[in-house]
């Protein structure tokens, strides 16, 4: 339970965070839960008066903070309203005359409404609501202001038949579902700061106060050590507004689930009612401020005192948000290490070395069961020293990234961008399968352990096959494709940082080494130097065609000797047009070629065995190397890919 006591744990360290509007989902008081959108706030004055209604069309301001008790907190079927602002379907005592298709629940909500506005416990606003709604017909009153409209049979109309550029906004707020829609209440007292029930604190407490009142099981509570009142249901809506999976249930009276060890369900797992609420609002509004969503999995990492750190779900270029444009972020190695350091240092300030950082990774088991996938706890000290090593641009997962033409850095990519070089698709399947990767990558850069090898070869295998494929358009006829030539620079610089991260003891450099003289980073080279001499020599506006470089690239990967055979006779026609066109160029290129070809040991050179994915970083640097020479401006190149893709 103990990632339950660091959730509890936050709420109570978070306390001046209750209820405070951000478009997000907030986090909630005790006993209440979050609407997404309310769509009819109803004006009452202090009798309870009918003043008027608005329809909500602000989305900022439609999400609305409810009193809810256990079963309508956790209601999927069945008659169970909540006690003050819900559907018109429970809010309306006219509603089965003016819709009819769905029960109506007023008697269960007016009873419930009843209670609470009687009781010792009641607040002057609630009391407001419940003398309107005792002699009141709410939809009439909605139709007769020309909030809600009825058709010539006396029912809610389904859709606006009229003129569309003046359809009421119910219509536009509702989807055309007027029976759907969602009413909360505004009391207008002379005086009174705040008239809307769903922010008035003093109105979240009469609840908690009257719901209190009414709970009778007893127990020890698991969490918190004490004896409390009990929870017998636990809040769903975890991840998002429309998620019913829950990570405590015992809804399973009818079998063995606890039957045959307890007598009742929640002797299994005895947890507080004010434990479980707050654990779970926080866990509801820490996955909406700071989480990431893969599919089903949702990852949130947060400091127990509350303060802020940085996200290890981010890579290098988000974790400089003040940096927005590519000319202002650090580019060199020396001025990301420095601005990482600053980084660092101010959180190391703020932050206890020994202050408790918490790792939940929640995952759907079932459609209506959620799992903790992962759980870690580290110190602060731990936590930001690992996430440091990460992007430490020296001996940390790093390399020159190029994610699209704006967003260009030097820095580590994130695990949920590593996932999408190997499962780059849109189907389920291939969600499903990032979200299991980023399940596996994350404890790697939190624990400072080892990637896993499968991982680091998909990335080079799907790096290697977009290389081929980078310049290709379907069919028979080559186009460059913009966006294909951005997934290929994406995934090239993603697995040149892995692979440099999987191989430290190499000391490989994000720059041209010249002195390396490995098979694997030599071909690299060759291939880099053969595809940028014949590039050099095409004309951008009428040769639309990938270099023969680029289409033997996946063969060159698995037979370098046999391919580089076939592809070194195919440049000779290109030095006889670039010697026509830059002589000068044609020596540089000719001079790279023999150059590395120098610093082949002879019996390396015709070895044909598959190259690894040294041959990439050998690729990359050479071809950063004859674009800083300006050989070939890269930029030019990237202006033209732009073209041909609106074209």
């Amino acid at each position: 339970m103990s990632w339950m006591q660091d959730l509890y744990q936050t709420y109570e360290n978070c306390q001046n965070q209750v209820g405070k509007e951000s478009g997000k989902i907030p986090l909630n008081p005790v006993g209440h839960v979050t609407v997404k959108q309310a769509h009819i706030e109803i004006r009452l004055d202090k009798d309870g008066n009918f003043n008027g209604a608005d329809v909500i069309t602000d989305k900022d301001t439609a999400r609305t903070i409810i009193p809810a008790t256990e079963e309508s907190a956790g209601r999927t079927s069945g008659l169970r309203p909540h006690p003050l602002s819900d559907k018109i379907q429970y809010t309306a005592r006219d509603y089965a005359e003016f819709n009819g298709v769905k029960s109506a629940g007023f008697e269960n909500y007016f009873n419930q409404l009843s209670d609470w506005a009687n009781s010792p416990y009641t607040h002057p606003k609630v009391m407001a609501v419940y003398r309107y709604q005792q002699n009141s017909n709410l939809i009439s009153d909605l139709v007769k202001f020309k909030v809600l409209f009825a058709g010539e049979n006396g029912k809610l109309l389904e859709k606006w038949s009229g003129d569309k550029a003046e359809e009421p906004p119910v219509f536009k707020v509702t989807k055309n579902q007027q029976a759907e829609t969602f009413i909360r209440w505004k009391v207008e007292i002379e005086g009174d700061p705040c008239p809307e029930l769903h922010l008035d604190t003093k109105v979240w407490e009469s609840w908690q106060l009257y719901s209190r009142s009414r709970e009778k099981v007893e127990g020890f509570c698991c969490v918190s050590g004490q004896k409390t009142t009990i929870a017998t249901q636990h809040p769903r809506k975890i991840r998002s507004d429309g998620d019913g999976a829950k990570l405590i249930s015992s809804n399973d009276t009818n079998n063995f689930t606890f039957r045959g060890r307890f007598t009742e369900a929640y002797q299994a797992c005895s947890i507080g009612f004010d434990v479980t609420q707050k654990a779970h609002s926080a866990l509801r509004w820490l996955i909406s401020l700071q989480g990431r969503n893969y599919s089903d999995l949702s990852v949130i990492v947060w400091a127990i005192s509350g303060r802020e750190i940085p996200n290890p779900n981010q890579n290098t270029f988000e974790l400089f948000p003040q940096m927005e444009s590519e000319s202002a972020f650090p580019y060199t190695a020396q001025e990301v290490a420095v601005a990482l350091g600053k980084l660092m240092q101010g959180y190391r300030a703020d932050l206890m070395p020994t202050e408790k950082i918490s790792v939940l990774m929640l995952d759907s088991a079932t459609p209506g069961r959620l799992s903790v996938r992962y759980y870690q706890q580290l110190t602060s000290a731990d936590f930001l020293e690992r996430l440091y090593s990460w992007h430490n641009p020296d001996t940390g997962c790093t390399w020159h990234q190029r994610f699209s033409k704006n967003q260009k850095f030097l820095g580590a990519p994130s695990a949920g961008n590593i996932a999408q070089v190997i499962y780059p698709g849109g189907n389920e399947g291939d969600k499903n399968m990032r979200s299991c990767t980023v399940s596996r990558l994350l404890p790697c850069i939190l624990q400072a352990t080892p990637l896993p090898r499968d991982i680091v070869e998909s990335c080079i295998r799907e790096t290697t096959l977009l290389g081929g494929v980078k310049s290709k358009k379907k069919g028979l006829t080559y186009a460059k494709a913009s966006d294909n030539w951005f997934a290929f620079e994406k995934a090239l610089g993603i697995t040149c940082a892995l692979y440099r991260y999987q191989n430290k003891n190499r000391r490989y450099q994000v720059s041209l080494e010249k002195t390396r003289t490995s098979r694997d980073y030599l071909y690299g080279r060759l291939l880099a130097v053969a595809e940028a001499l014949e590039k050099s020599t095409m004309d951008k506006d009428s040769e639309n065609r990938p270099t023969n470089a680029e289409r033997l690239f996946q063969k060159f990967a698995e037979r370098p000797y046999y391919s580089w055979r076939i592809l070194e006779p195919l440049l000779t026609p290109y030095k006889t047009r670039l010697s026509n066109k830059n002589a000068g160029l044609l020596v540089f290129y000719q001079k790279e070629l023999d150059e590395i070809n120098c610093k082949f040991l002879p019996e390396e050179f015709i070895n044909d065995k598959k190259l690894s994915g040294e041959f990439l970083l050998g690729y990359h640097c050479q071809r950063a190397y004859i674009y800083q020479k300006k050989a070939l401006p890269e930029e030019d190149q990237l202006e033209a890919d732009a073209k041909e893709q609106e074209d």
